[in-house]
């Protein structure tokens, strides 16, 4: 996958069209690469393709074929799938951009466990690229800049999942420190994934909030 920024030209740049609320448009295509000379050629340019008209798109993943996430400026994600938008996500926390890096949560299933992890300047967001539900995972910033990998994944032999990240702080003393951590994530925290969607509440405040949301939405919905 590739992304351009592009200007404005007075044609559309292909059958997928997003119109967005930034100032930037940027033209996200896929390609392939020949074997024989290692050149690199678009592989439907119109219909493998989505021109996203004044977002500018800076991040992507694709986690399931045909299916990706895309971040752009300055925190929120776009859910698309066939090259069609289908859920734009906003990130409460506006100090948290610069998601550019996409990880995908071992075990990931789109029905069972359809769960990503994105990095940004305030935290690691997981996201459920079902439901739009996005949430801090680790209340940490990245260390990485730009497309570098912010973070990875083990799974030991006996399915204990780890994820590997570093930090970098800015000590009293002006002092840069920087850390690697290793989170380890227990088969009680995954269940709770699996089985409602979202990390456990921090407090019944949170829980309430929630609820009071899907009372409403039950509401608009007729139900």
């Amino acid at each position: 996958m590739m992304t351009f920024q592009t200007g404005a030209p007075k044609a559309e740049l292909c059958d997928n069209v997003h119109v967005g609320s930034g100032m930037q448009n940027t033209w996200c295509m896929r390609w392939k690469l020949q074997e024989s000379d290692c050149s690199v050629t678009p592989v439907d340019s119109m219909k493998e393709a989505i021109w996203f008209k004044t977002e500018a798109i800076q991040g992507l993943v694709e986690y399931a074929p045909n299916k990706m996430c895309f971040y752009a400026r300055q925190a929120h994600l776009f859910i698309v799938e066939d090259w069609k938008v289908m859920k734009k996500i906003e990130d409460p926390d506006g100090k948290n951009i610069n998601k550019y890096s996409f990880m995908i949560f071992p075990g990931f299933d789109l029905k069972t466990f359809p769960f990503i992890v994105s990095s940004g300047e305030s935290s690691f967001n997981i996201i459920n690229v079902s439901t739009g539900h996005m949430e801090v995972l680790v209340d940490a910033a990245t260390s990485a800049l730009h497309a570098q990998t912010a973070a990875f994944f083990r799974t030991d032999k006996l399915g204990q999942v780890t994820m590997h990240f570093p930090t970098t702080k800015t000590t009293d003393e002006n002092l840069t420190r920087q850390s690697w951590h290793i989170m380890k994530f227990k088969e009680d925290f995954i269940m709770t994934l699996k089985t409602y969607g979202r990390l456990p509440f921090k407090d019944p405040e949170e829980a309430l909030k929630m609820y009071l949301e899907n009372q409403k939405l039950r509401q608009m919905l007729g139900k």
